[in-house]
């Protein structure tokens, strides 16, 4: 008994050790990015940019210092929704107005490749489409999933948001017309690191934090998330949100 309380002690202080490491790593690999990004920056806006060659070059490393950017605040985010302070900020929000702005966002990030999108709210009573949730959360949730979608849709596809709100909580059904998911994706996808099949790579910024860190926001709204293809072929996935009781 003894044995096995020490063994349980010493892995949980490896992995808070491991934790307080990739935050410590990500909070000093921030400064020297954003050092490079603001000279960067301050060149291409200078008359030293003043060939083409030089301008491409510029642009190519302000891109990679921005994904670096976007890599470590996501790595900050992860590390933050591990320990015990974090929380929710429960505010009244009209679903319907929320996921029709988002519609709108969304069809601006995906402009260049036309893609459709559809929103449906179906709801008990009309009263019950303002509902009790953490907004931004919510948000971080959608953007996560829809970006991942928006990746790999093709030209001209179509992802459909369905929310479903009940009484005590919210039932979201996010699905795309891509190829969907491969079998090893349905049985990685919310784990963390993990980049999955083919396009999933690093090389476009992706470090697999994406859908972990919607699983975790997820749980901390009392929900469960879960990932299936439909009978077509594309890629879907459902979550709940519950509400504070």
């Amino acid at each position: 008994k003894n044995e096995l309380k020490g063994s349980l002690l010493s892995q949980w202080k490896a992995e808070q050790e491991r934790q307080e490491m990739v935050q410590a790593l990500a909070h000093d690999l921030k400064t020297p990015l954003s050092v490079i990004q603001g000279y960067v920056e301050s060149l291409l806006e200078s008359n030293y940019a003043d060939t083409q060659k030089t301008k491409k070059y510029l642009q190519v490393i302000k891109d990679n210092v921005n994904k670096g950017v976007h890599l470590i605040k996501e790595m900050l985010y992860a590390a933050e929704l591990e320990t015990s302070d974090a929380e929710l900020n429960i505010v009244p929000v009209d679903i319907y107005s929320f996921l029709m702005q988002k519609k709108e966002s969304y069809e601006m990030m995906a402009n260049n490749k036309k893609i459709h999108f559809k929103v449906d709210v179906t709801c008990g009573s009309q009263e019950g489409i303002t509902c009790p949730v953490d907004v931004v959360k919510l948000e971080r949730i959608l953007d996560n999933i829809v970006s991942n979608s928006i990746r790999y849709v093709p030209e001209y596809g179509t992802i459909t948001i369905n929310a479903d709100i009940t009484c005590d909580k919210i039932i979201f059904k996010i699905c795309d017309t891509g190829k969907g998911f491969s079998n090893k994706d349905l049985s990685n996808l919310f784990n963390k690191f993990y980049r999955g099949d083919e396009s999933r790579s690093s090389k476009d910024g992706h470090a697999g934090l994406g859908l972990y860190i919607v699983k975790r926001l997820v749980e901390m709204h009392g929900g469960s998330i879960t990932a299936f293809n439909e009978k077509d072929g594309g890629a879907c996935i459902i979550f709940d949100i519950h509400f504070p009781q």
